[in-house]
């Protein structure tokens, strides 16, 4: 039997670190990049919610 680990460690533990967000982040959808026109029924929903 071999000492050898045959579990790899996933792909993403080693990844090279991202670039920070280019936008400030916002719920003003009016700010930033365009939304996919799919999400466009989503709207309603985006924004600040208190209850």
């Amino acid at each position: 039997m071999s000492d050898e680990n045959p579990l790899q460690p996933p792909p993403w533990l080693n990844a090279p670190p991202v670039d920070p967000y280019p936008y400030e982040e916002s719920h003003d959808l009016r700010v930033g990049p365009k939304l996919h026109p799919t999400l466009d029924g989503l709207l309603p929903y985006v924004g600040v919610w208190r209850g």
